[in-house]
């Protein structure tokens, strides 16, 4: 049974948690502010929609023709879960400075970025082979979480360059326990698969 808890709880984890897309949007914010860092975010939710909607067609047709291969996605999805909560329980802090490009990415570099985004290619598939596909099978329905799904990570990218330094500095202060307890819901998330 789909469990929107669950399945929400991944999504803000993933999205809220630093990767590519949050350490670029920081630096952009901090660097040019939250307007200059629009339109990577509006790149950031074209891309992920078409990444989304392309795993989204890719995985339901192998579970179509390859039935067999849903037991596999999910021991991947599992993984990749664990694998996350064990690299967030053992990270530090992150540093603005170090990620920061030379000028703020427009939507064209964003949208390109996302295919070059190993976490989000990661996310994509565990997300829609875990969460979506297993109960809605149509293409209207693959589409319109391949939209909603993006709108957390506008999301989260919007609240990391808003409250850029501010936030990293916080998060820099209190990194240790604030990873602990996400990769802690992550492993939640990765044993709630197999309930």
């Amino acid at each position: 049974m789909f469990s929107l808890s669950q399945f929400l709880t991944y999504i803000a984890i993933v999205d809220i948690t630093p990767g590519p897309n949050t350490v670029t949007a920081m630096s952009n914010g901090i660097r040019f502010g939250l307007r200059k860092t629009l339109p990577f975010i509006a790149g950031l939710f074209c891309g992920q929609s078409i990444i989304m909607t392309l795993v989204g067609l890719f995985s339901e047709a192998l579970f179509l023709y390859l039935p067999s291969i849903r037991p596999v996605m999910l021991a991947v999805g599992c993984g990749y879960m664990l694998f996350l909560a064990y690299k967030l329980w053992t990270s530090g802090g992150i540093s603005a400075k170090k990620a920061a490009p030379p000028k703020a990415m427009t939507l064209g570099g964003a949208l390109l970025f996302q295919f070059m985004n190993p976490k989000l290619l990661l996310f994509a598939l565990t997300s829609m082979s875990n969460y979506i596909l297993p109960y809605f099978h149509t293409f209207p329905a693959i589409a319109a979480k391949a939209v909603l799904i993006p709108l957390g990570g506008v999301c989260s990218c919007t609240l990391w360059a808003a409250f850029g330094s501010i936030f990293c500095g916080f998060y820099n202060t209190h990194a240790k326990w604030i990873n602990r307890l996400m990769a802690l819901a992550l492993v939640y998330c990765a044993i709630a698969l197999f309930l």
